[in-house]
């Protein structure tokens, strides 16, 4: 097993960097959070919508949800709703597969 040493200094500038990191995704959570409630009120009717079922209110969070993943643009993802973004990464990721074993493939 090897040994790991680091200064003080080197350690408070560690827990520095990882506090002003996780601050960091605090904030782009709570932005996030921010960007959607409009949306999010108008989907379900409102917050002080009061449901006759849990089924009812099922069906306005599966709408939400359909519209969050399938039309809603989101900025982190180039603008592109989450499935369109995963869809565009997987064809890049099937793209590099094949260069990759084109590269790989013996010749003559």
């Amino acid at each position: 097993m090897s040994e790991f040493t680091a200064s003080a200094d080197d350690i408070k500038n560690a827990l520095k960097d990882l506090v002003c990191e996780l601050k960091q995704i605090g904030e782009d959570f709570i932005n996030e959070l921010n960007e959607i409630e409009p949306e999010l009120q108008k989907a379900l009717g409102g917050l002080d919508t009061i449901y006759a079922t849990g089924k009812h209110a099922l069906y306005d969070v599966s709408d939400y949800i359909g519209w969050y993943n399938h039309q809603r643009m989101h900025s982190t993802n180039d603008n592109y709703s989450p499935v369109e973004y995963e869809n565009q990464w997987n064809k890049a990721m099937q793209e590099l597969d094949k260069k990759w074993a084109s590269l790989c493939t013996k010749k003559g």
